[in-house]
Order: C-alpha cells, then structure tokens, then sequence
C-alpha cells in the first residue's frame, strides 16, 4: 500500500514538473529579459551601432546581412548573436535567436522631429520602446577619391 502512494507521489510530481517546464519554456527568454533589463548607456551604443550600419548600407540598401557578414557588426551587436540584420533606408533590425527563443530590436525613425526609437519585441509580447534620442536624416554621401602618393 506504501509502495503505491509513493509511485502515486512520484508520478504526480514528475507531471507537475513537465507542465511547469513547458510552460517556463514557452515565455520569454533570458536574453530577451536581459536585453529589457539593460541601462540607457547600454540601449545608446546598440543605437549608435545601428546609426554606423545606416551609414555603411546607405548606397545599397535594403541589405541583410547573415552568415559570416554578422562577425563584421560593431561589437555590441556581435554580442547578441542576431541570426541576421536587415538595413533599410529608416530602419535597422536584428532579429536574436530562432523559433519560440527568438525576438526583435528594431531601430528606426518615428517619423516625427527627427525621432529615432530602439524597439524591442517577441511573438505574444508588447512592443516595448527602451530607447529614443533625436537624430539627424540620414543622406547619402558621395565618396571622394583617394589621392595616390607615388
């Protein structure tokens, strides 16, 4: 009879566990929590790498960069592993890990006074804004030659 209501208990409990690691997996991620959880500093370096990737597509946009190109972002986009970033003409987004793991900054203009926005967001979550700062368009710049010495 002891026997019984052990394996009762331990059936039970091992149920419990598996619908409460279901249901924890299908929330959001750690790295999702961690990027909302970081400084304003923090959120003004992302945007200003985002500004350098404006900068450096502004001949050949829209582009997406995947694959080997990812190693080339400034670092602290490196650091949060995107599968890959797409650079348009008012936006730069970067979506981090795959599947039910995965969510979505998104750098881009308001559309109003010049207002840039950092924008965070995942499948059955709020959009969230973490970051804004006022920002001058981005305009193509045509290259000047490089002189040669000879």
């Amino acid at each position: 009879m002891k026997s019984r209501a052990v394996k009762i208990i331990l059936l039970v409990g091992t149920l419990v566990g598996l619908v409460a690691l279901v249901l924890t997996s299908c929330g959001p991620t750690v790295g999702y929590w961690r990027f909302l959880a970081r400084t304003q500093a923090y959120y003004d370096q992302v945007a200003g790498a985002c500004d350098i990737l404006l900068a450096e597509h502004l001949l050949d946009m829209p582009c997406k960069l995947a694959g080997n190109k990812l190693g080339l972002l400034p670092s602290v986009l490196v650091k949060l592993s995107p599968s890959f970033v797409t650079v348009d003409t008012n936006a730069v987004s970067l979506l981090v890990g795959g599947g039910f793991d995965s969510y979505q900054v998104l750098w881009t203009s308001s559309g109003t006074n010049r207002l840039w926005v950092l924008k965070v967001y995942r499948e059955g979550s709020p959009v969230r804004t973490v970051y804004s700062k006022s920002s001058e368009p981005h305009t193509p710049t045509i290259a000047q030659p490089v002189p040669t010495i000879l």
